[in-house]
C-alpha cells in the first residue's frame, strides 16, 4: 500500500462520516483447486490496495463488481467493497489479493 491509497481511503471515510474506524490489512490467498472465497464484511469497508499474480478473478459483493481478464494490470487501486464479497477465479494458480479493511468505531 502507498501513500496516495492511504489518502484515497481517508477521503473516501470523511465523505462518508465515519471519522473514528479501525484498520486491518487483510492478505488473502486463493490456493490451487479453491475456486470460490467468501468474505463477511457487512458495516465495514473492504479496499483492495494490491494483486499479485492474479488473472481471471472476479470479485463482486453487496456495492461492487471486479472483473479482471486474464494478465490485466488494475491502475485505479484502491477498490471498495463492502457486505457480502466473494472471490471467485477459474485459473489453476494461486492468487494473493491484499485488502484494507476499514472497522468503523
Amino acid at each position: 500500500m502507498n501513500i496516495e491509497q492511504i489518502n484515497y481511503i481517508e477521503n473516501r471515510m470523511r465523505e462518508l462520516d465515519v471519522l473514528e474506524y479501525h484498520i486491518r490489512p487483510m492478505k488473502l490467498e486463493l490456493p490451487n483447486g479453491q475456486s470460490i472465497l467468501n468474505i463477511k464484511a457487512y458495516n465495514e469497508f473492504v479496499f483492495l490496495v494490491k494483486k499479485a499474480a492474479v488473472a481471471d478473478v472476479i470479485i463482486h459483493s453487496d456495492n461492487n463488481i471486479l472483473q479482471s481478464p486474464f494478465g490485466e494490470n488494475l491502475e485505479q487501486l484502491p477498490i471498495e467493497f463492502q457486505g457480502y464479497i466473494s472471490i471467485e477465479s477459474s485459473s489453476q494458480d494461486i492468487h494473493s489479493l491484499e485488502f484494507i479493511r476499514i472497522i468503523p468505531q
